[in-house]
């Protein structure tokens, strides 16, 4: 399993792909899901703030996009 070092701490790579979803990404900027402590996970993809009106996400918390085959490939990687 891959694993990916921030600067705190190392998560394993469950799952990422390039922007459409459907191939596996080889560069720096793909979405990604990564394992977190218990059963959390982290996802890493487009910000869409600017979709929500002001005040409508709660201090703290971002909305992300990501392709659906991200998810896919979470279920076929037995993660979901």
């Amino acid at each position: 399993m891959q694993v990916h070092e921030f600067g705190s701490g190392a998560f394993p790579i469950l799952a990422k792909t390039d922007r459409s979803g459907l191939e596996d990404c080889v560069g720096k900027d793909c979405p990604t899901v990564y394992g977190a402590e218990g059963d959390d996970i982290l996802i890493q993809g487009y910000e869409t703030s600017l979709l929500f009106r002001e005040n409508s996400i709660p201090d703290g918390e971002r909305v992300v996009r990501i392709p659906r085959g991200l998810l896919r490939q979470l279920v076929a990687n037995g993660e979901l």
